[in-house]
């Protein structure tokens, strides 16, 4: 009996210690895109500026921002990433960083309309608190005529 209150007293107290030994994590976010141009072909230069901040509680190392054309505004399956990697310098808690650039649409992308989507850490090299949150899209669509 007293071994059973001596475990459920660690047991309790170790919950409650269990928030404080959390290690801070980074947890980086597209927080901007800009809206791509009205129209483009197959092959074409899009530019795009976009804003990354590290919405967390620690440093996130170097990571890659990658865009996709996608019929609607979520990140999905059948979306076509755009040719070109954004690099993102290591970020503090905290920190905001701008870029620009511009990012080719494939050549085999079918005729539509096409809203860009942006994805920080597009591969994976940041462990994060969030995972889930690091894509955005733009608000206008551009139209795709091969």
């Amino acid at each position: 009996m007293r071994t059973a209150a001596t475990v459920a007293i660690c047991l309790g107290l170790a919950l409650l210690a269990a928030p404080a030994l959390a290690k801070p994590l980074p947890d980086l976010r597209l927080t901007k895109i800009s809206n791509p141009q009205a129209t483009a072909t197959p092959g074409d230069q899009v530019p795009i500026s976009d804003k990354v901040k590290n919405a967390g509680k620690a440093t996130a190392r170097k990571s890659t921002v990658r865009f996709y054309l996608s019929s609607d505004t979520s990140r999905g399956s059948g979306d076509i990433r755009m040719i070109g990697d954004e690099s993102i310098i290591k970020l503090k808690a905290g920190v905001v960083a701008k870029a620009s650039g511009s990012f080719a649409i494939p050549l085999e992308t079918p005729d539509g309309s096409y809203f860009v989507i942006g994805c920080a850490d597009d591969t994976h090299v940041v462990h994060e608190s969030n995972e889930n949150n690091n894509c955005r899209s733009s608000k206008t669509s551009v139209a795709v005529n091969g």
